[in-house]
Protein backbone atom coordinates (compact mmCIF):
# COMPACT_ATOMS: atom_id res chain seq x y z
CA UNK A 1 0.00 0.00 0.00
CA UNK A 2 1.57 3.21 -0.91
CA UNK A 3 1.05 6.46 0.38
CA UNK A 4 -0.72 9.53 -1.29
CA UNK A 5 1.68 12.17 -1.16
CA UNK A 6 0.27 16.06 -1.47
CA UNK A 7 2.31 18.14 -3.56
CA UNK A 8 4.42 20.96 -2.26
CA UNK A 9 2.39 24.09 -1.30
CA UNK A 10 -0.86 22.21 -1.68
CA UNK A 11 -4.08 23.42 0.75
CA UNK A 12 -5.30 21.07 2.95
CA UNK A 13 -8.58 20.22 1.80
CA UNK A 14 -11.67 22.08 3.75
CA UNK A 15 -14.70 20.10 5.40
CA UNK A 16 -17.89 21.21 6.60
CA UNK A 17 -18.69 21.17 10.29
CA UNK A 18 -21.57 19.64 9.83
CA UNK A 19 -19.78 16.81 7.97
CA UNK A 20 -17.33 16.84 11.22
CA UNK A 21 -20.15 16.48 13.70
CA UNK A 22 -21.61 14.05 12.00
CA UNK A 23 -18.75 11.78 12.02
CA UNK A 24 -17.84 12.25 15.67
CA UNK A 25 -21.36 11.72 16.39
CA UNK A 26 -20.63 8.28 15.55
CA UNK A 27 -18.02 7.62 18.26
CA UNK A 28 -19.55 6.13 21.51
CA UNK A 29 -18.36 8.32 23.96
CA UNK A 30 -18.45 7.82 27.88
CA UNK A 31 -20.16 9.86 29.70
CA UNK A 32 -19.24 12.07 32.56
CA UNK A 33 -19.63 15.05 34.45
CA UNK A 34 -16.26 17.54 35.02
CA UNK A 35 -16.63 19.40 38.39
CA UNK A 36 -14.61 22.29 40.18
CA UNK A 37 -14.63 23.90 43.02
CA UNK A 38 -12.48 26.50 45.17
CA UNK A 39 -12.44 30.64 44.63
CA UNK A 40 -14.20 30.95 41.76
CA UNK A 41 -16.92 28.44 42.84
CA UNK A 42 -18.45 25.47 42.34
CA UNK A 43 -19.35 24.30 38.57
CA UNK A 44 -19.40 21.47 36.28
CA UNK A 45 -20.76 20.09 33.39
CA UNK A 46 -21.88 16.92 30.89
CA UNK A 47 -18.70 16.48 29.14
CA UNK A 48 -18.97 14.52 25.72
CA UNK A 49 -15.16 14.73 25.18
CA UNK A 50 -12.69 13.43 27.77
CA UNK A 51 -10.13 11.10 27.08
CA UNK A 52 -7.01 8.94 28.89
CA UNK A 53 -3.40 10.62 27.48
CA UNK A 54 -0.80 9.19 29.65
CA UNK A 55 -0.57 7.09 32.63
CA UNK A 56 3.08 7.76 33.53
CA UNK A 57 2.27 10.08 35.12
CA UNK A 58 -1.62 9.52 35.23
CA UNK A 59 -3.05 12.07 32.67
CA UNK A 60 -6.13 13.11 31.65
CA UNK A 61 -8.18 15.69 29.18
CA UNK A 62 -11.67 17.06 28.96
CA UNK A 63 -12.98 19.27 26.57
CA UNK A 64 -15.27 22.46 27.19
CA UNK A 65 -16.83 25.08 25.22
CA UNK A 66 -14.94 28.61 26.22
CA UNK A 67 -18.62 30.36 25.97
CA UNK A 68 -19.71 27.94 28.90
CA UNK A 69 -20.76 29.74 32.41
CA UNK A 70 -18.37 27.47 33.60
CA UNK A 71 -14.91 27.94 31.67
CA UNK A 72 -14.11 30.83 34.16
CA UNK A 73 -14.26 28.64 37.03
CA UNK A 74 -12.27 25.68 35.71
CA UNK A 75 -9.35 27.90 34.60
CA UNK A 76 -9.36 30.05 37.65
CA UNK A 77 -10.16 26.99 40.28
CA UNK A 78 -7.19 24.85 38.76
CA UNK A 79 -8.78 21.63 39.52
CA UNK A 80 -10.88 19.71 38.21
CA UNK A 81 -12.64 16.16 38.91
CA UNK A 82 -13.89 14.13 36.47
CA UNK A 83 -16.96 11.76 37.17
CA UNK A 84 -18.11 8.66 34.86
CA UNK A 85 -21.66 8.01 35.10
CA UNK A 86 -23.88 4.46 35.39
CA UNK A 87 -26.57 4.10 32.89
CA UNK A 88 -28.92 4.87 35.87
CA UNK A 89 -27.96 8.73 36.40
CA UNK A 90 -28.61 9.90 33.19
CA UNK A 91 -30.98 12.28 34.65
CA UNK A 92 -28.11 13.74 36.16
CA UNK A 93 -26.42 14.01 32.69
CA UNK A 94 -29.53 16.22 31.53
CA UNK A 95 -29.00 18.24 34.59
CA UNK A 96 -25.56 19.04 34.15
CA UNK A 97 -26.31 19.37 30.49
CA UNK A 98 -28.63 22.06 31.21
CA UNK A 99 -31.16 19.74 28.94
CA UNK A 100 -33.63 19.75 31.92
CA UNK A 101 -33.73 23.81 32.42
CA UNK A 102 -31.89 23.22 36.17
CA UNK A 103 -29.64 26.42 36.77
CA UNK A 104 -26.28 25.88 37.06
CA UNK A 105 -26.44 27.01 40.76
CA UNK A 106 -28.89 24.38 41.77
CA UNK A 107 -27.31 21.51 39.71
CA UNK A 108 -25.09 19.73 42.57
CA UNK A 109 -28.61 19.65 44.44
CA UNK A 110 -29.92 16.63 43.10
CA UNK A 111 -27.44 14.05 44.28
CA UNK A 112 -24.52 13.22 47.44
CA UNK A 113 -21.19 14.87 46.34
CA UNK A 114 -18.02 14.35 48.50
CA UNK A 115 -14.69 16.91 48.28
CA UNK A 116 -11.58 15.01 46.86
CA UNK A 117 -8.36 15.63 47.87
CA UNK A 118 -8.03 18.43 44.82
CA UNK A 119 -10.98 20.11 46.58
CA UNK A 120 -13.47 19.31 43.61
CA UNK A 121 -16.79 17.78 44.07
CA UNK A 122 -16.78 13.97 43.31
CA UNK A 123 -20.26 12.45 42.72
CA UNK A 124 -21.42 9.20 45.10
CA UNK A 125 -22.35 5.94 42.93
CA UNK A 126 -20.10 7.15 39.94
CA UNK A 127 -18.54 4.33 38.29
CA UNK A 128 -15.07 6.04 38.84
CA UNK A 129 -14.02 10.05 40.09
CA UNK A 130 -10.87 10.94 38.95
CA UNK A 131 -9.09 14.05 41.05
CA UNK A 132 -7.15 16.31 38.98
CA UNK A 133 -5.17 19.07 39.36
CA UNK A 134 -4.85 21.40 36.24
CA UNK A 135 -1.60 21.44 34.83
CA UNK A 136 -1.87 23.01 31.44
CA UNK A 137 -5.22 24.47 29.16
CA UNK A 138 -5.37 25.63 25.64
CA UNK A 139 -7.62 26.78 24.05
CA UNK A 140 -8.42 25.59 20.76
CA UNK A 141 -10.79 27.19 18.32
CA UNK A 142 -14.15 26.83 20.35
CA UNK A 143 -13.34 25.01 23.03
CA UNK A 144 -10.99 24.94 25.88
CA UNK A 145 -8.89 22.02 26.46
CA UNK A 146 -8.04 20.90 29.90
CA UNK A 147 -5.46 18.87 30.88
CA UNK A 148 -5.08 17.31 34.21
CA UNK A 149 -2.51 15.38 36.39
CA UNK A 150 -4.85 12.48 37.96
CA UNK A 151 -3.71 13.00 41.91
CA UNK A 152 -6.42 10.06 42.94
CA UNK A 153 -8.96 7.94 41.60
CA UNK A 154 -11.73 6.73 43.40
CA UNK A 155 -13.85 3.11 42.16
CA UNK A 156 -17.51 2.57 42.30
CA UNK A 157 -19.91 0.14 41.74
CA UNK A 158 -19.70 -1.78 38.50
CA UNK A 159 -22.94 -0.94 37.71
CA UNK A 160 -23.17 -0.57 32.81
CA UNK A 161 -22.00 2.71 31.81
CA UNK A 162 -23.91 5.67 30.14
CA UNK A 163 -22.40 6.47 26.52
CA UNK A 164 -23.19 8.94 24.31
CA UNK A 165 -23.54 7.67 20.22
CA UNK A 166 -25.37 9.52 17.60
CA UNK A 167 -26.54 12.29 19.34
CA UNK A 168 -28.38 9.99 22.08
CA UNK A 169 -27.52 8.14 25.16
CA UNK A 170 -26.90 4.53 25.08
CA UNK A 171 -26.11 1.61 27.62
CA UNK A 172 -23.74 -1.22 27.29
CA UNK A 173 -24.55 -4.12 29.76
CA UNK A 174 -20.74 -5.49 29.90
CA UNK A 175 -21.74 -8.76 28.51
Amino acid sequence: MSATRKPAGAQPQTIEAVEFREAMSRVASPVSIVTTDGPAGRAGFTCPAFASVTDAPPTVLACLSRTSRSAAAFRENRVFAINLLPQRLQALADRFSGLDGTPLAERFTATAWEEGGSGAPLLVGALASLDCRLEDLQEIGSHQVMIGRVLSVRLGPGDPPLFYHRRGYRSFDGA
